[in-house]
């Protein structure tokens, strides 16, 4: 049977239809009050009303019905749409009486509208068609969505899920279409509506050669191949209705940040500036180098760097370890959300572990919690707020050894795949590791193995790698304090609100790990000073607190350019 077909028989059987339209319906009444004039979320949500109404042949209460009309009749008026306001006005006409008070209320508008719409002399059929989302893109999309729950089922996936806007949140969600107890399947996805990265079925001799390319370059090739696909019409036109026109334009990584973005998120963390870039580089390289091949198994205009670099980032961000699950990639983060599993059949499959109401939207767990802050906005987009204080972040370290016995060490450490140059802040002794190997001395050399398994070299070592703990975070600390005035004079956008979270949640785990580097010192330096007359240590540097005299502090940083100096 033909696939559309089907559609419009499964809607007009309440497989779809019903609890969608119920979720539309609830959202109308809940959130758009009577005799006001909605929003452009209002306005969304009853078009898709009329919409699935024209698709399914079923109305939705007549009360409802005519409330909806009557307030996107006066949304129209408001917003200069004239011919859909006469539209609206004309269908709320069918559904009262002439002669009853709101019948008349709306024939003085009909009057008025018909003067006022150069449509009123061609007549009615001439009007736009208030069922085709005529002004809200959110509406396509919550059809397209529709259509993609439609797609899965007809492939034998089963889901207690279907799609909803979010008012205030982070956009489209998940909801559940009835009340689930835990233990409940919530979705189950069979491996043929997934992309995987790590499979040769459905590439084609064609592209033999995407085999070589890494986990996130092959799932760009095969989204390109998909949006090639008629066979994924349903998940093609829920992702390009979320584009600009032609544009890919749904994502928001770093990567496609503008220039002036990228700029102030190097003050912020360079690194995470750095990634950002080398990412747009190695894209752009391999697109460069695959291009004619892309060109013999995709449409011309789907083969351009835009499209390219749209499809790594989705790869980058949607994808689990082995695919891309059309429907999950819908689902927001929450780090106690639900997670998905893989069954040995290849299915994908979530469970409920908790309850749900029916409406309640269902979260995903994108990572477990406390994340590396940079890894996630890379990866998602996001700067997640939760557990900020025991949470980490990746940071280029800006110092490199000046003893006499740091071009062995920094061997030692590429030889073990150290990536000293860069360090994660926060959780881990990851810092404190790099700092004991900038104070190594000769006599350390003899057990640089305690050094690369990240154990206590020597005391007169672990306390100066104590100490210069403290000073590269309060360096840090400085550094963000500094990014400060930029940042409030920056142009407002949303990926100015994400750079000041990635900003405050840093500025959140440098305090606690000052902190704990202030105390770890404390009882350092007691210790010390106690076996001051032995030979462990030859220096011992002036306490963090109280704060040390000028001359304390003067002879401390003389002595710390012997080890350190900025890269």
């Amino acid at each position: 049977m033909n696939t559309h077909i089907l559609f419009f028989l499964l809607l007009s059987m309440d497989v779809l239809g019903a609890p969608i339209t119920n979720t539309i319906v609830d959202t109308i009444i809940s959130k758009c009050p009577k005799n006001i004039v909605p929003n452009e979320f209002c306005v969304a949500h009853i078009e898709a009303l009329l919409a699935l109404e024209h698709i399914s042949g079923k109305s939705p209460p007549r009360e409802i019905l005519m409330d909806a009309l009557m307030a996107v009749r006066n949304a129209y008026v408001d917003d200069g749409h004239i011919h859909l306001a006469l539209a609206a006005s004309q269908r709320f006409a069918q559904l009262v009486p002439e002669h009853s008070l709101i019948g008349e209320e709306n024939a003085n508008h009909l009057l008025w509208l018909e003067r006022a719409s150069p449509f009123s002399s061609k007549g009615e059929g001439a009007l736009p068609k208030l069922h085709e989302c005529p002004t809200q893109t959110m509406c396509t999309i919550l059809i397209n969505a529709a259509r993609l729950n439609q797609h899965l089922r007809m492939g034998g996936g089963r889901c207690l899920m279907h799609p909803a806007f979010i008012e205030g949140g982070p956009g489209m969600g998940l909801v559940v279409a009835r009340d689930v107890a835990p233990g409940e399947t919530l979705i189950v996805m069979p491996q043929t509506l997934a992309l995987r990265h790590a499979s040769d079925e459905g590439l084609g001799e064609n592209a033999s050669w995407a085999k070589d390319l890494d986990r996130v370059e092959r799932f760009a090739v095969r989204l390109l191949m998909m949006l090639d696909n008629s066979e994924w019409k349903a998940w093609q036109d829920l992702l390009t209705s979320r584009w600009l026109g032609d544009t890919p334009s749904d994502l928001d990584l770093p990567h496609s940040w503008t220039t002036e973005q990228i700029e102030l998120l190097r003050h912020v963390n360079p690194f995470a500036a750095a990634w950002a870039t080398s990412h747009v580089t190695g894209w752009t390289a391999t697109f460069n180098e695959v291009e004619s091949s892309l060109k013999k198994i995709l449409r011309e205009e789907l083969v351009t760097l835009e499209h390219w670099l749209w499809a790594c980032g989705y790869g980058t961000s949607r994808a689990t370890d082995d695919a891309i699950v059309p429907y999950v990639e819908l689902m927001n983060h929450s780090p106690d959300g639900e997670t998905l599993l893989v069954s040995p059949f290849g299915e994908h499959w979530m469970r409920a572990t908790k309850h749900y109401k029916k409406g309640e939207q269902v979260f995903f767990q994108y990572f477990r919690p406390p994340a590396e802050v940079v890894f996630s906005l890379m990866t998602w987009g996001l700067v997640p707020t939760d557990f900020s204080r025991e949470a980490s972040f990746q940071w280029h370290f800006g110092m490199i050894g000046s003893a006499s016995t740091w071009p062995r060490v920094a061997q030692a450490l590429e030889k073990h795949d150290w990536q000293w140059r860069v360090v994660v802040i926060g959780n881990g002794t990851g810092l404190l590791q790099i700092c004991r190997a900038l104070y190594m001395e000769e006599e350390d050399m003899e057990h640089i193995d305690k050094l690369l398994l990240g154990e206590e070299v020597s005391p007169r070592n672990e306390l100066m790698a104590i100490r210069e703990e403290y000073e590269q975070l309060r360096h840090l600390q400085q550094s963000l304090e500094k990014a400060l005035p930029m940042l409030e004079a920056a142009t407002p956008s949303p990926q100015l609100d994400t750079i000041r979270q990635l900003h405050y949640v840093q500025q959140e785990i440098i305090s606690v790990a000052l902190s704990s580097a202030s105390l770890k010192y404390t009882l350092s330096y007691w210790t010390a000073r106690q076996e001051v007359n032995t030979t462990k240590y030859s220096y011992i540097p002036p306490r963090i607190v109280p704060t040390p005299s000028y001359k304390d502090t003067k002879i401390w940083h003389q002595y710390r350019s012997r080890y350190v100096y900025v890269a």
